[in-house]
């Protein structure tokens, strides 16, 4: 800009619709000019006031918490802008101790007489921030409740759910039992019946764990607990809990699994409950007299040690539509 003439500049800016100052690029961020809008923007009467408010000083004009973001911000823009402009909001606070904001439009350019300075137009967005900022509390109030909404339909869902796997077990204590009653005298068989009940009250106790559960999965902290069992003794346990209830209707259960002899590395707890509840739907859609079949399926994968086993759970039921 090499020289300018200070006073036209007062002269011309101290008409202006909006906030207008100037100040010294050399650290210092020393003032040579606010007009009379700025002065009101910041609740004072005079220059007087003004200079004791802020020190005469871009920094004494910005609010403590906000003046490290702003140096920065302004100087990363400065260095990249070919006409050094800049564009920062920051907050103010006025004489009476109300905190305002403020968008801030800035231009560096040297001068002859005060080397580099800063030519800023400045507006009060306060309103305009409180609607943001009320927009903002209004779509974190919908997210809040549309959260609460989910985790009351997982709540919902999980209690349904449970109840429907409580029952599994629970038929098959009662049914093992009233068969125990009717074979007390048949050690083999009694014998039988209580290892079934004694298998289906432990995934009977599983599933009651599984209430604890419910603070886990809302803060996503549900884990999967591996260990080391037999796979063909975790299907007999989940098929001898529906035997009893297969019998009731006369349904038909075929087996295709009686060589799976694996030790496998598996969540027991969890393989028992989605199995169980193919299971119990198959039996339960499945009318009298119909058939449920349940196979397992191996195959030897490319990696050593590992297999892939495909579980199929089919009934003769009503079965479902493609869409369903």
């Amino acid at each position: 800009m090499g020289r300018f003439n200070l006073e036209d500049i007062e002269e011309f800016a101290r008409n202006m619709p909006g906030g207008f100052f100037i100040y010294k690029g050399d650290g210092t961020g020393e003032l040579l000019f606010v007009n009379d809008v700025l002065l009101d923007m910041f609740g004072c009467d005079n220059i007087e006031q003004y200079k004791e408010l802020t020190g005469y000083t871009f920094k004494g004009m910005v609010h403590p918490d906000d003046m490290e973001m702003v140096e920065t911000s302004i100087s990363q823009q400065v260095d990249v802008n070919e006409k050094r402009l800049d564009f920062v909001e920051y907050r103010i606070v006025r004489r009476d101790g109300e905190v305002r904001w403020v968008d801030d439009y800035g231009r560096m350019v040297h001068t002859d007489d005060y080397g580099d300075v800063f030519f800023v137009f400045v507006r009060d967005i306060t309103e305009k921030y409180k609607m943001a900022r009320e927009l903002e509390d209004k779509r974190n109030a919908e997210l809040e409740l549309e959260r609460e909404r989910q985790i009351n339909e997982v709540k919902t869902s999980f209690f349904f759910n449970l109840s429907h796997d409580i029952r599994t077990p629970m038929n098959a204590i009662m049914g093992y039992t009233e068969l125990s009653r009717k074979h007390i005298d048949e050690k083999e068989m009694l014998a039988d019946y209580l290892e079934k009940v004694y298998d289906s009250s432990k995934h009977l106790l599983s599933l009651i764990d599984d209430l604890l559960e419910m603070s886990k999965l809302q803060s996503n902290e549900l884990e999967i607990k591996y260990e080391v069992c037999y796979l063909g003794e975790q299907l007999k346990i989940i098929t001898d809990m529906f035997k009893a209830q297969a019998d009731q209707k006369n349904i038909e259960v075929i087996y295709d699994f009686d060589d799976i002899e694996d030790i496998v590395y598996v969540d027991a707890k969890r393989l028992r409950r989605v199995l169980g509840n193919l299971i119990d739907n198959a039996v339960k859609f499945t009318p009298d007299g119909g058939q449920v079949t349940i196979s397992v399926e191996k195959k030897n994968t490319s990696k050593s040690g590992y297999s892939r086993y495909t579980f199929l759970v089919k009934d003769s039921g009503v079965g479902m539509s493609d869409e369903f």
